[in-house]
């Protein structure tokens, strides 16, 4: 639920990505079925390699989508920027132009956070915002309690990184979200 109004209200775009379907990750295939849809990608794969800026999430797609890991390579070799947020390191650390890494169990901190210093720094189009979302002031108001210090005690990630992420993120053209 969350991505899918980071991916409206901050990029413009209804497309996200998800692609294991397990146990460990079947709630959030099941909230992409509901709020969505659709319980997976509604995003093609030449879209993520024409991306502007590619948001990984807690995701490893050199292991768990190879197909996907190669359309982001394509995407780095077209000039996208790349963020990846995860508590475990991958091989995508290396070549990200942020790199966060958190605590284990503070992904939707994390992501909170980076959602609320978009909002707070108005780097969201309100007229993207406006033509793609429903309840933005709602949303706006539940991350009144994700203030940047708090968010960085608790994930362990800099405010200044963070705010590299959401700059970054809310200014990358086309973007694309990769979430396991």
């Amino acid at each position: 639920y969350l991505l899918q109004k980071i991916a409206r209200a901050v990029v413009g775009t209804n497309n996200i990505d998800q692609t294991r379907a397990d146990e460990k990750y079947w709630p959030v295939t099941e909230v992409m079925g509901e709020r969505l849809g659709f319980p997976a990608s509604t995003a093609s794969l030449a879209e993520i390699g024409r991306a502007g800026c590619v948001f990984v999430v807690d995701a490893d797609p050199a292991v768990s989508h190879p197909v996907l890991a190669r359309r982001i390579w394509q995407a780095l070799r077209h000039g996208a920027r790349i963020i990846v947020a995860g508590s475990e390191e991958t091989d995508l650390f290396r070549y990200a132009h942020v790199a966060l890494r958190h605590q284990p169990g503070t992904t939707d901190v994390l992501l909170n956070g980076i959602l609320r210093m978009v909002f707070d720094g108005e780097m969201a189009d309100p007229t993207s915002v406006a033509d793609r979302c429903e309840g933005v002031e709602e949303l706006t108001a539940s991350l009144n309690s994700f203030d940047p210090a708090m968010v960085s005690e608790a994930t362990g990630v800099s405010t200044e990184e963070l705010l590299k992420a959401a700059l970054l993120y809310a200014s990358g053209g086309r973007r694309g979200i990769d979430v396991h």
